[in-house]
């Protein structure tokens, strides 16, 4: 499941998902007020990708590997439910991340697969992409790039947020996680989070992903979400912005 699709080019929604606009959209006065019990749904921690970036495009490759071991989702929606602490009640949520991931827009994921809580709204977390760079490829939520050369290595977390009528399954805001160092016109992944890592975070082979790389980079993704939720909640105008 996407949220929508970034490219060198600019922003692009997909057929997927039915969004409130390139530059997102943030919660109206009005909906702010009717929220008091809040649902979080997280499904982007199952697979991350190791994708490269050549030369040439013939040679792009892209590796899947599961991560559900490392129980992303689940510290996912523990750091939002630390963000809204005090703002919100926050109601425990049963769902499937594979509900979640299905071809189909997000309210009518819901409305196929509703969690069955009594709240207001449902924040559910999703994985979007953006292109990298002024190259062919695209980082999709969790994930390593290396770089042409092969000297340069970026860990990401591309996602986004949309805030979901509970009683309707109307989407009433939508945002991308951005990284707070970058503008969306600036650096490799348009404003997106991520940090450059070394070698020893890639791996390109059969099978599972090795314990070494795990532990590199279970601290790494949660960093970067850690790092970034904070915006991408006051972008959504649920908590409010630093005090100028």
């Amino acid at each position: 499941m996407k949220l929508f699709c970034r490219v060198a080019t600019g922003l692009l929604l997909t057929g997927l998902l039915l969004l409130g606009g390139c530059a997102g959209s943030a919660l109206s006065p009005d909906a702010q007020k009717g929220i008091r019990r809040v649902g979080v749904i997280s499904a982007i921690g199952d697979t991350m990708l190791m994708k490269n970036s050549p030369f040439f495009r013939w040679d792009m490759f892209e590796l899947a590997y599961p991560i559900d071991q490392m129980d992303l989702d689940t510290f996912v929606t523990t750091e939002i439910a630390k963000q809204l602490e005090g703002k919100y009640e926050i109601v425990p949520v049963s769902y499937k991340v594979s509900d979640f991931q299905e071809r189909g827009s997000i309210s009518s994921r819901m409305k196929a697969h509703p969690p069955g809580a009594d709240v207001d709204v449902y924040l559910v977390v999703a994985k979007a992409d953006t292109g990298y760079g002024n190259t062919a490829v695209i980082a999709t939520g969790l994930g390593v790039i290396r770089a042409i050369s092969g000297s340069h290595y970026y860990a990401h977390a591309i996602y986004g947020i949309a805030v979901i009528d509970a009683k309707t399954n109307k989407e009433l805001a939508v945002q991308f996680a951005s990284d707070k160092f970058q503008s969306a016109f600036e650096g490799s992944f348009y404003g997106h989070p991520n940090h450059e890592v070394t070698e020893a975070y890639w791996y390109e082979g059969e099978g599972p992903l090795p314990e070494a790389q795990k532990a590199l980079l279970k601290p790494e993704f949660e960093r970067l979400i850690q790092q970034s939720l904070p915006e991408t909640l006051q972008a959504l105008k649920l908590i409010p912005g630093p005090t100028p």
